[in-house]
């Protein structure tokens, strides 16, 4: 599943319109636009705002991984993943996916997402 299918099943989950999703997650409408209709990807400065956000952070691993799909929104739902439990295989990709973008290798982590997105859509 591409970057903009994602984004816009989460607006489908949360209720909201393209627009308001951008102003929350401090990205231009325009761009967000972009990434719904597959023009473009986001950056990983623009992917870490969204993740950033505390009413995206549960969707963080499913907008992140190449691998996640509508089973991953499934388990977010079961699991009712919440910001305060620190043990969620989410918060742990996220501090990794953190780590990994302040030690000045996010872009090169995020060409690597990509690749494996665009290998498991070829299969």
């Amino acid at each position: 599943m591409k970057i903009g299918e994602k984004i816009q099943r989460i607006c489908d989950r949360e209720g909201l319109k393209l627009k308001e999703f951008s102003e929350l997650a401090g990205i231009s409408y325009s761009a967000a636009k972009y990434y719904v209709r597959g023009d473009r990807a986001p950056t990983v400065a623009q992917l870490q705002k969204i993740t950033q956000v505390e009413r995206f952070k549960k969707y963080s691993f499913f907008i992140t991984s190449p691998d996640a799909d509508e089973k991953e929104l499934e388990l977010i739902d079961k699991q009712n993943i919440t910001e305060n439990d620190p043990t969620t295989e989410t918060d742990e990709f996220n501090d990794l996916f953190r780590q990994v973008c302040e030690a000045g290798h996010g872009d090169e982590a995020l060409k690597y997402l990509r690749y494996l997105a665009k290998r498991e859509d070829s299969e």
